[in-house]
This record gives C-alpha cells, structure tokens and sequence, in this order.
C-alpha cells in the first residue's frame, strides 16, 4: 500500500490479499520450523507459548492452504482486468509456473528444516532465489514485452 501511495497509483486489491497470503505462508513456515528445531511439545511452549497449539500436521495443512491462496490470488492478480489494462498486457500469467515453483521450494525447505527461519532461507537458498529473480525478470520483460507476446500468440485485449 505504501509502494502505491508513493507512486500515486491505486492499488490492486488481488495484490494486497496476494501479499497478505505470502506472509501467512511465511509465518506458518517459519511456526514449523520453530516446532521441528525444537522437538517436542515441552520445549515448544518453554520457547514461544504459542507453539503449544501447532502440531506439525496442523502446520501442514496451514502451509498447504495459505500457498495455495497465494498462488490463486496471483493468478487473479494477473489476470485481472485492471492489470491487464495497466500493463497493456494479458501475458503476466506466464509467470506463474515460476511463482509456483518458488512457492513450493519455500515450502520444502521450510519442512526440512534446513534454514533457521525464512530469513535465512531467503538470504541463502539458491534454488529459491534463482527463481526470485527470474520471476522479476520475466515479469518486467512481460511488463514491457507482452503485448508483443499477445499479438504473436493472437490474444485480443
């Protein structure tokens, strides 16, 4: 929102809920990994009393939902009218196989257990970072490329 306000441009509500549903599954990640590092429910609660209500299952299926609704509120996000009017473009859904594989990744080594928080797997994974950047790289080319893309393909906007 804040992005938006400096631009002077109105924000999109898919992208505000996309945004939203990135941080839950962030925040379930991170909760798991929390309970995976420390074993057992005793050492949970001593930890952060919150964790006394997670289970690895529960987590699971919070991780699984939240990057599910993440994935559905971009797609919504791309193909939604107002974005393909301001970006001239309906090519932005080409990115989400990307978005997808990112997502996962995330997830996986998040369930692994092999970084210490999301930070650090941000800061770390490069399988996930590659694909961080080439998200952003393939959304700017189709930002400023696409409609190029759609006249090849014969997409009327």
């Amino acid at each position: 929102m804040a992005g938006a306000l400096a631009i002077s441009v109105p924000a999109s509500p898919w992208l505000i809920i996309c945004a939203f549903t990135l941080c839950l599954f962030m925040g379930f990640c991170k909760r798991r990994l929390e309970v995976a590092a420390l074993g057992n429910d005793e050492a949970a609660t001593h930890y952060r009393r919150t964790l006394a209500g997670y289970t690895p299952e529960l987590l699971t299926h919070l991780i699984t939902l939240s990057a599910a609704l993440a994935i559905v509120s971009y797609l919504m996000y791309a193909t939604s009218a107002r974005t393909i009017h301001e970006f001239r473009t309906s090519s932005l859904v080409y990115a989400l196989p990307l978005v997808i594989y990112a997502i996962a990744r995330f997830a996986m080594v998040s369930m692994r257990g092999a970084y210490n928080g999301p930070t650090e797997l941000i800061l770390r994974d490069r399988p996930f970072q590659a694909s961080a950047a080439l998200w952003g790289a393939l959304t700017l080319f189709l930002i400023y490329q696409g409609h190029r893309l759609d006249a090849w393909l014969g997409v009327a906007l």
